[in-house]
């Protein structure tokens, strides 16, 4: 059997609706037979989507998995399992032209990740075209919900990291430079990526041509919108913790730390059931100090600093290898791509123009300062 050009790896939790749209249009790509093979990484469905796709695709390649691993661990066990030399992803709840895969391979470079576009399921309004880096290592989808037709011109420009959910790339790439981390599970994974690529001498850069129609985190909603707090926090502080660079690290710290405490200070000051922390047990009277959390975002927000600190040890021995394989500096990343200030909590825009907080702030790297509303367009 000869090897096929492309692998395309999906991940599927429960995608049925999702794959009766993605799968046909994979099946559709305008290359030659057996150029491309689909690699589908079911995390433990519990539907009948493999069923779906065996009758309707069985020159589909599956891998079941036992449970829920994420998307990080999936999507690694489809590149190791793919036979292409290169490599993409696209997301079940995904539609794709039948030139998408032409597009990435008219312009793949050796070293390179592309980055295809992302637009809503009508193609109307923007999800993906680049993203933009915050300084604790949160990350935003530049325009996202914009319009199209108010987008500027797509260009094969750099960008800090692709989106995981339409990407290309080499496979040996993917496996050198150590692919998605698995303690991620999902969101953040690709952003962790792209900063260990760039340091590590390579590239992304958008493929424009490469478009693929977004149904809109119909996967993502599965996990819970408070749980997935813990998800985003956790993944923010370890991309943070893990790439950046010296003396930029130990600069920003402080002003991440304050960030994220103060976050759990709002949300708390915000959850009645914590009252009994707001009184001062020498100048007040306290009847109480049962404390009980009703917010499902406060016990996310206190699952992910917990797990910070119980997996420190890990986290500085990934740091040091991260690190240790550097090439690049970060002084040049964030000449391309500064980091941003983006108010995005309850809370943050008091923190944010408070004086003892922006005087954590170092002078290098720059933190430009951006309102949300400038960033995404609901």
């Amino acid at each position: 059997m000869s090897r096929p050009e492309v692998s395309v790896v999906v991940v599927n939790l429960n995608g049925r609706k999702h794959l009766e749209h993605l799968l046909p249009a994979l099946a559709a790509q305008d290359l030659p037979t057996g150029a491309v093979e689909v690699v589908l990484v079911d995390n433990g469905s519990t539907d009948d989507s493999l069923a779906l796709a065996a009758k309707k695709f069985p020159d589909t390649r599956f891998i079941p998995l036992r449970r829920n691993y994420g998307f990080a661990t999936a999507n690694t066990e489809g590149i190791k399992a793919a036979r292409g030399r290169h490599i993409a992803l696209v997301n079940n709840d995904m539609k794709v032209p039948p030139d998408w895969l032409r597009h990435f391979l008219d312009q793949a470079e050796e070293g390179t990740v592309l980055a295809g576009r992302i637009l809503d399921w009508d193609g109307r309004r923007i999800d993906f075209v680049r993203g933009l880096l915050t300084f604790d290592g949160h990350a935003f989808q530049e325009g996202q919900g914009l319009p199209v037709s108010q987008a500027p011109p797509p260009e094969a420009v750099p960008l800090p990291f692709p989106c995981g959910g339409n990407c290309f790339f080499g496979r040996d790439l993917y496996l050198a430079t150590g692919g998605f981390d698995a303690d991620y599970f999902a969101y953040l994974e690709d952003v962790d990526w792209g900063r260990r690529l760039w340091m590590m001498g390579h590239r992304v850069i958008a493929c424009p041509g490469a478009v693929a129609r977004h149904r809109g985190s119909a996967t993502g909603l599965k996990l819970g919108m408070f749980k997935r707090a813990f998800l985003f926090e956790k993944n923010a502080f370890m991309t943070f913790y893990k790439n950046m660079e010296e003396p930029f690290f130990r600069a920003l710290l402080p002003a991440v730390m304050m960030a994220w405490e103060h976050r759990i200070a709002a949300l708390m000051k915000a959850d009645p059931g914590t009252h009994p922390l707001a009184l001062d047990p020498y100048r007040q009277k306290v009847k109480s100090d049962t404390v009980r959390i009703k917010s499902p975002h406060l016990v996310n927000h206190l699952r992910a600093f917990r797990w910070i600190h119980e997996n420190l040890h890990a986290l500085g021995k990934k740091r040091r290898q991260v690190q240790a394989g550097r090439k690049a500096s970060d002084v040049e990343y964030f000449k391309m791509f500064p980091l941003h200030l983006v108010p995005t909590y309850p809370g943050d825009d008091l923190l944010f123009t408070n004086p003892a907080f922006l005087e954590l702030l170092p002078a290098e790297p720059a933190v430009v300062s951006r309102a949300l509303g400038t960033i995404l367009h609901p």
